[in-house]
């Protein structure tokens, strides 16, 4: 059985993981792989780009993330918008999108694609209104954004 990580509604296995490009951006920030636990998704954007016999669709997600185990005010919650890419995605799934879009948990999991006849990444987001999955043949951390640059606590930063 693979080693997972996460939560169980959430299940995260260590080996999709180990395959994600650029992985320590996050792991570096939060010292290790974040949960994903309260996290609101702040944009989703949809590319589709067709080829001579086929077509292949990216989906760029941006994520509002933090240490969910510092308090909202705590200058050391490492806030950022962190921008994930997800290469060559298929079965996309995107249930009850609304004006704010937290989540519960993130699972990544590889499994077998019969109609690509390979091994895929399986993504499952969701649990509190929305809901995302699809399958992918990669993922690539593109950048984390640090929201809080000065470590000031929140409070501080508001006009």
């Amino acid at each position: 059985m693979p080693e997972e990580l996460g939560q169980p509604n959430f299940p995260i296995e260590q080996a999709a993981i180990d395959l994600i490009r650029n992985r320590d951006l996050l792991i570096d920030r939060y010292g290790e792989w974040p949960a994903f636990i309260d996290v609101e998704v702040i944009r989703l954007t949809l590319e589709r780009a067709p080829t001579e016999s086929t077509a292949t669709s990216n989906l760029l997600a941006v994520f509002s993330t933090f240490d969910i185990h510092r308090a909202p005010s705590d200058p050391l919650r490492k806030q950022a918008h962190t921008e994930i890419l997800f290469g060559e995605i298929s079965s996309l799934s995107i249930d009850h999108w609304d004006h704010q879009n937290p989540i519960q948990g993130w699972s990544i999991t590889r499994r077998w694609h019969d109609l690509l006849q390979r091994e895929c990444f399986h993504v499952f987001w969701g649990g509190i209104g929305h809901e995302v999955r699809f399958d992918c043949d990669r993922i690539t951390v593109v950048d984390v954004m640090d929201l809080n640059p000065f470590q000031k606590p929140l409070d501080s930063l508001a006009p």
